[in-house]
């Protein structure tokens, strides 16, 4: 039993220690945007795609409209991935100058970024999923960043937007460790974790070139952790992450439990087929800490009040440790943080971690 407490102890501590370097490595702030003319800015296609996404139609158009208010340069590509819920209808009645609807010819959201990507007349894409909303200078402040530093690859944040409630906390807080942990990485590396689909940004020629999606469209997501592998084996790539409020873009929670399991389910898969990923061994210290935190639990109905004393301090050490790095996050991004549902959803981290990794 005692060999056992300093296994779980030990894990602990590789956690707490990493956490804790994550958060000191989170800048104050972003870096300045640069200031950009806009008759020198370089083309831009925003492609969308959807399957049967009405609901969300209206807010994500809504918002684009807004932040390509003033804005030269650009195109909207919204691609149907085979919708039966009128969402190509819709857009049909309600699709201003500069956005288009495409149908993707095969099924699947990777073959509509594909089709997305042939049909933009831009240099530069940016994926973008339909249920997102962006920032009024989400755009501006995309194009300025390509005109400066003309990556390739360009990773851009993609937050939960803030609700009450431990669901829609375990979502939020969650998607803020681990923005937080991706932008101290690139920091300290100058190399992300992750990338997220819903607010990426490429080189149409080295999309063409690279072809990230060769040998994985039978998988059902991984598009965006795809895009990055296959960016990343490029010996000179050129992949800029830049994480700012203003060109972030928000989505909403899950709406219940089984979805988040599910979504989450889907997440783990596609690690497991990607082949240098830097965020697998991260993934496994989390799954570690938590088998540990139950083994602690065992340990304390069998062996006494001191195992039991033992996860009562470890558990208020993780939530301080977790706190730190949410704050950090959150201050960057200037948004709230409420440490109480932090603290309730130690114990579901906990049951959630192990089963989704088993499931």
């Amino acid at each position: 039993m005692i060999v056992l407490l300093f296994i779980f102890i030990a894990v602990f501590v590789f956690y707490a220690l990493g956490i804790v370097a994550a958060s000191w490595s989170i800048p104050a702030k972003s870096e300045e945007i640069p200031i950009v003319s806009e008759k020198y800015r370089e083309p831009i296609s925003i492609v969308v795609p959807f399957r049967n996404e009405r609901a969300e139609l209206p807010g994500n158009l809504k918002s684009l409209l807004k932040a390509g208010s003033g804005c030269q340069n650009f195109e909207v590509l919204y691609v149907d991935d085979h919708s039966n819920d009128g969402s190509a209808e819709w857009l049909k009645k309600n699709l201003p100058e500069n956005f288009h609807l495409i149908f993707s010819p095969e099924n699947g959201k990777k073959s509509a970024i594909e089709e997305g990507v042939k049909q933009a007349r831009g240099k530069y894409i940016i994926t973008l999923d339909a249920d997102c909303t962006v920032h009024p200078q989400w755009l501006k402040t995309t194009s300025a960043i390509l005109q400066k530093y003309r990556p390739e690859l360009l990773i851009q944040p993609v937050l939960i937007a803030y609700s009450k409630g431990l669901k829609n906390g375990f979502q939020y807080y969650e998607n803020l460790s681990l923005t937080g942990i991706n932008l101290a990485f690139y920091g300290k590396y100058r190399k992300a974790i992750v990338a997220s689909g819903a607010n990426l940004v490429f080189s149409k020629s080295a999309f063409i070139r690279n072809r990230p999606f060769e040998h994985n469209k039978h998988i059902a997501s991984g598009d965006d952790m795809f895009t990055l592998e296959s960016f990343s084996k490029e010996t000179n790539r050129k992949i800029k992450l830049f994480y700012a409020p203003e060109n972030a873009v928000s989505t909403r929670p899950e709406k219940n439990w089984k979805s988040i399991v599910e979504q989450r389910i889907r997440w783990t898969g596609k690690m497991l087929n990607l082949k240098k990923s830097p965020a697998i061994i991260p993934g496994l210290l989390v799954v570690l800490l938590q088998l540990s935190f139950w083994g602690l639990l065992l340990l304390s109905f069998s062996g006494g009040v001191k195992f039991a004393g033992v996860l009562f301090l470890m558990w208020l050490a993780k939530f301080s440790v977790d706190l730190f790095l949410i704050q950090k996050t959150a201050a960057f991004f200037q948004l709230p943080v409420n440490p109480w549902v932090i603290f309730f959803l130690e114990p579901v981290y906990m049951f959630l971690t192990p089963l989704i990794a088993l499931m």
